[in-house]
Order: C-alpha cells, then sequence, then structure tokens
C-alpha cells in the first residue's frame, strides 16, 4: 500500500512571493494541508519562489503596467480584509482596449497594448481566487477574502512573446 501525507503550509521566505501550491516531481500544484497519496516512486515537493518585485495598488483606480519582455510577470498588492468583497477588472489590447487607449492618453503615454491574463491569490496561500483569468473588463473577478491580509494580483502576457501596455 501507499502512504497518504498531508502536505504542511507553505514556509514564508524574506523577501520572496509564493504562488501558494506545492509543487511535485511532474510539476502538479498541490494546496497546502491537502492530502496526497504518494505512488512507487520518489515524490517531491517543493514550494515556487519568486523574488518580491511588487507594486502596490490603489482601490478604485486603474494602475498603468508595462510587460517589457517576453513572458515577464508584474505583480500588484493591496491589502484585503477577511470577510469583505473585492472585484478586480483589467484593460488590455484585447478587452477594454478603448478604455486603455484613453487612460494611456491622459497619462501622456503612448505606445502598444498587450493582452494579459491574471491570476489573483492570498500571499499566505491560504486562498487562491484566480489563475490566468482573460477578459477582465467585460467580466470583473470578484471575491470574498478568507483572510485580513496581503493579496497579489499576478499579470502576464496573454501569449509569451507579447509585449506592451495594460491597466
Amino acid at each position: 500500500s501507499f502512504n497518504t501525507i498531508t502536505l504542511p503550509s507553505i514556509p514564508e521566505k524574506v523577501g520572496y512571493i509564493t504562488d501558494g501550491f506545492w509543487y511535485d516531481s511532474n510539476d502538479n500544484s498541490h494546496s497546502p494541508n491537502s492530502s496526497v497519496t504518494l505512488s512507487n516512486t520518489t515524490t517531491n515537493f517543493i514550494a515556487k519562489y519568486d523574488n518580491r518585485e511588487t507594486e502596490s495598488i490603489t482601490a478604485g483606480e486603474y494602475h498603468l503596467g508595462y510587460i517589457s519582455t517576453n513572458n515577464q510577470i508584474k505583480k500588484f498588492t493591496y491589502i484585503c480584509e477577511a470577510g469583505a468583497s473585492y472585484s478586480v477588472s483589467w484593460v488590455d489590447s484585447y478587452d477594454g482596449n478603448s478604455q486603455l487607449s484613453a487612460l494611456l492618453a491622459n497619462a501622456g503615454v503612448s505606445g502598444s497594448s498587450c493582452d494579459v491574463k491574471v491570476s489573483i491569490y492570498s500571499a499566505d496561500g491560504s486562498q487562491n481566487v484566480v489563475t490566468n483569468q482573460d477578459s477582465g473588463y467585460n467580466n470583473p473577478v470578484t471575491f470574498t477574502a478568507n483572510i485580513t491580509g496581503e493579496y497579489i494580483i499576478e499579470v502576464k502576457p496573454y501569449n509569451s512573446n507579447s509585449t506592451g501596455y495594460f491597466a
């Protein structure tokens, strides 16, 4: 018979953030505190960490961002209160492009826009709101925070070789 284990919480690393999941040898994601049945081969579990290069955002306004290199990931933080509801929308070259053009013009910025996908999760890994959501202007992501603390809004290009503005 095979052993079933319960994965622990993901440890914090100063100066780094994680997407809140453990990854097995096949790069499958597993939530902390979940039970996993081990196979007949050795399975290692790792947490993936990124440098904490995030920007804070303000509620009620769009924040202009720019993806300058292929596969670049932009991360934004917001402090949420447990039990409160939040709605996150974004504009890009695919969804809300006219709104994005107006935001760029108001900021005196010119340049191409980029189609993006968004993930939202609590920094402690306890809540994964959405992963790689496309089209956030006409279909904003609404959620109720399960903790009081920092949430990460992660933006990356929809196509790996795309660059440009989003908000």
